[in-house]
């Protein structure tokens, strides 16, 4: 009986200790993404269909809702195409995205497993990763509205741009946390984590949702706002006011 309950102690002490390895998603530089956004006469974008689904769909519709709450912008349409028209609806531009993320790890993993599981440096700093967002901008005027964006004495100009946004995490999950600090009570006084370091400078798929959970709004009001200033600058402002007098 003691036997059991001894086991059943060192068991529970085990699950606490590595429950304890845990780091809350940190995204280090999201400072730098962080923007004000543009005011003035509201405009309308149309966001040309695209076929997203999965984590792209996620960046995709966190710029979309980004777009939906910008200041500048008095409407949205998704999938939208030039064939349609919608009364009240009067985008002078289609604006296409496509985003492209990357994920990886980092070398330095390797030292936060490894002697860093003797000082739980999983817990208070965090596997490192990082996250590389692309999001190409297509921005084509709309033919029908040609006419009037000449008489208000702006010349339609397609715009292109890539958007880069590298965001630095700090993050471990249970499971790493828990191989981390194993080096606590597996036999070898931790040694074995000199392998386990190995594989875990890689990245871990755990950590995209809390990032994007932590980084959606910002990234989203970034590239929307970028997206705003290019139609501005191309004239959505001039034209909007035009078709409203």
């Amino acid at each position: 009986m003691r036997m059991k309950s001894l086991y059943c102690l060192i068991l529970t002490s085990v699950f606490f200790a590595t429950a304890g390895c845990t780091h809350q998603m940190q995204v280090t530089n999201l400072q730098d993404y962080q923007v004000a956004q543009i005011s003035g006469t509201g405009i309308d974008v149309a966001v040309a269909s695209t076929d997203v689904s999965g984590d792209e769909a996620l960046y995709f519709n966190a710029i979309v809702e980004a777009l939906r709450r910008h200041p500048h912008v008095d409407a949205v349409r998704t999938n939208w195409s030039h064939e349609k028209v919608e009364e009240r609806f009067s985008p002078c531009y289609m604006v296409s995205l496509d985003v492209t993320p990357t994920y990886e790890g980092s070398g330095d993993n390797w030292i936060i497993t490894w002697p860093g599981c003797y000082i739980f440096t999983c817990a208070w700093a965090g596997y490192r990763y990082h996250v590389n967002a692309v999001t190409d901008m297509d921005i084509v005027p709309l033919e029908r509205a040609r006419e009037t964006m000449l008489k208000c004495g702006v010349t339609p100009q397609q715009h292109n741009e890539s958007l880069t946004c590298d965001f630095d995490l700090r993050h471990c999950d249970f499971a790493r946390g828990f191989w981390s600090g194993s080096g606590w009570w597996m036999p070898g006084f931790g040694l074995h984590n000199i392998i386990v370091g190995i594989f875990f400078t890689e990245y871990e798929p755990k950590a995209t949702q809390p990032f994007h959970q932590a980084a959606d709004r910002v990234y989203g009001d970034y590239v929307a706002n970028k997206i705003v200033e290019k139609l501005v600058t191309g004239g959505a402002e001039k034209y909007a006011q035009a078709i409203r007098e």
